[in-house]
């Protein structure tokens, strides 16, 4: 699996589920402690915005992705759909043989895969959020997972002092044979449901 598939099946996985949700459940809570299901979907949106501008393809979000005001003009399905097609014509225009791209984190150039797989971590945890909160299976699969750990190994530490991680959850018991999507979640600051 390449960088590409990464970032194809992290955008599906956003997309199926948030159509999976439920009309009762854009309140429910998630796990970010501080935001609802609604919010976490135009938090995800707009993070695939802001990364399509910095590939300098569209506007950016009209909000500010780290507040999200939990109301959603339109369905969460289309708001959704919206920013994937705008990040896939994005991406579209790297060549692939590109060795840099710019990006929206303050880590600034990245090369290219690493930079790909970043914004399909943004897709796929979010998903993930989304479908435990809603009762959905882990959009998580073993080897899309392990792409997105090694990225998230080479970056995440500098924005997690920003708050955009939350620490490490430790593993409970011996952590060998764990699945990579647990692990990968762990990173991350989630507990693996």
């Amino acid at each position: 699996m390449n960088a590409r598939e990464v970032l194809a099946t992290s955008f599906l996985a956003l997309e199926n589920t948030v159509a999976g949700v439920r009309d009762d459940q854009w309140d429910a809570a998630t796990p970010c402690s501080e935001w609802t299901v609604a919010q976490v979907v135009q938090h995800a949106a707009a993070d695939q915005l802001v990364w399509a501008g910095a590939l300098g393809v569209g506007p950016g979000p009209a909000y500010d992705p780290f507040s999200p005001s939990g109301t959603i003009d339109g369905t969460a399905a289309e708001l959704v759909k919206n920013a994937v097609e705008v990040g896939r014509a994005a991406w579209a225009t790297v060549p692939d043989d590109a060795a840099t791209v710019p990006t929206p984190l303050p880590h600034g150039e990245l090369p290219t895969s690493v930079a790909m797989v970043m914004c399909a971590l943004d897709a796929a945890v979010h998903a993930w959020d989304v479908a435990v909160a809603t009762g959905q299976p882990s959009p998580l699969g073993e080897e899309p997972a392990g792409h997105l750990l090694a990225a998230a190994r080479q970056i995440v530490e500098p924005l997690r002092q920003w708050g955009a991680y939350a620490p490490v959850v430790e593993a409970v018991g011996d952590p060998s044979g764990t699945p990579v999507a647990d692990e990968l979640l762990r990173y991350l600051g989630r507990t693996p449901a």
